[in-house]
């Protein structure tokens, strides 16, 4: 005999609808946000002035103590180190810091494939300890680095480790930001391949990679082939250009 039927299911409450819908649009917008953001390049000078355009002499003293302490710290550790980043840029075009950057790009990889925070804040008493008490370094997990200050002059020493064929930085903002840092801070091992070249950098020789430019098509995949400089430094290349064209033509002799 066929069992009875209960009774038929009811129809979804108008106000169950309603907030069901507004969760798919929140999290579809929080995705695309997210989407977007991941392709925006953080690059601080393509966003904001720089202090200066010309590196003033007191910071390019400090430069050039830093690129020494710098040399001899991380020989002394035994960890591979090279130019990245503006620094990079730098020692290819102008043999030396970019006149309007305010800080110094130098990549490492750490030895014994020391990886994840705690492993790189034990090695940071290591790090101050080789720099020497003139220099205050500190470790930052988020953004995957050490931070040295020496008076005028800020360097970041990022930490990169190979996955695979490739190098990715070993942070906590890889693993939340995983599109960006996928799109403008991941590269192709052999890249870094020791040994590795040499470029003056200042009055210093410092190692940097291989094949010139070609670490820059995947940090600046856009338009890495350009020397982009900050806003003031435009305005103020363009002031210059307005003041030339403005300026009257010599007499003919």
């Amino acid at each position: 005999r066929p069992r009875p039927r209960g009774p038929p299911p009811s129809p979804m409450a108008p106000s169950t609808r309603l907030k069901l819908l507004a969760l798919f649009s929140l999290s579809a917008l929080v995705i695309l946000a997210f989407r977007l953001g991941s392709n925006i390049q953080f690059t601080w000078y393509l966003r904001k002035d720089a202090p200066y355009c010309s590196i003033p002499p007191d910071v390019a003293a400090d430069t050039e103590a830093f690129s020494k302490a710098a040399l001899r710290a991380l020989e002394d550790l035994g960890i591979p180190h090279f130019l990245s980043y503006g620094s990079l840029y730098g020692a290819i075009r102008r043999e030396g810091p970019l006149p309007w950057d305010n800080d110094v790009d130098v990549g490492i990889i750490m030895p014994d494939g020391s990886r994840g925070a705690a492993a790189h804040r034990e090695w940071l008493p290591k790090i101050a300890a080789a720099f020497g008490p003139a220099f205050d370094v500190e470790y930052q997990s988020w953004g995957g680095f050490y931070r040295v200050a020496h008076r005028t002059v800020r360097a970041d020493l990022m930490i990169w480790t190979p996955r695979g064929d490739s190098m990715r930085r070993d942070s906590v903002e890889y693993h939340i930001f995983r599109w960006n840092h996928d799109t403008f801070h991941t590269f192709p091992a052999r890249l870094v391949a020791l040994p590795l070249p040499f470029l003056p950098f200042g009055d210093q020789m410092w190692p940097v990679p291989h094949e010139g430019l070609e670490i820059m098509k995947y940090h600046y995949p856009k338009d890495w082939w350009k020397e982009v400089k900050p806003p003031n430094c435009q305005r103020e290349d363009g002031e210059k250009d307005a003041a030339a064209a403005a300026a009257p033509a010599p007499a003919p002799a």
